[in-house]
């Protein structure tokens, strides 16, 4: 087990950074409320990323050059894809869907993105990083 500072509450979701260094985690505050957090990979120094909804396990995943962060979250009544940079900021939105998007899952070419939609059944999709 991962030792955690008492600054993240509840681990819904957790991807390793590309080098193995740092992990990102989805930290569920109760009530759709999240905070992305990058730690050091011993579970050492919390960097508080960003505060965000979110109604499930929505999922979070590296970009192949650790330098953004793409996560799922609220955007309306639906959830949609962000990237976000590793060192913090504005968050992008980059899918627009009609329906829920979750899980995502960064390719290793960097080029494409894995993520499961939802409608009224799951599926799976890939979609371009690259083309916005």
């Amino acid at each position: 087990m991962l030792p955690l500072t008492s600054d993240i509450h509840s681990v819904r979701w957790a991807s390793w950074s590309p080098d193995g260094k740092e992990i990102g985690i989805e930290d569920d505050r109760g009530y759709d409320k999240r905070v992305l957090w990058v730690v050091s990979a011993d579970g050492s120094h919390p960097d508080k990323i960003f505060d965000y909804a979110c109604t499930t396990y929505c999922g979070l995943d590296w970009s192949h050059d650790a330098k953004n962060i793409i996560f799922s979250g609220l955007a309306g009544n639906l959830l949609q894809l962000f990237s976000i940079p590793r060192a913090g900021g504005a968050p992008q939105q980059f899918t627009h869907d009609s329906g829920n998007l979750l899980h995502p899952r960064v390719l290793p070419d960097g080029h494409l993105i894995a993520r499961t939609r939802e409608t009224q059944w799951k599926q799976i999709w890939k979609q371009s990083l690259t083309s916005r």
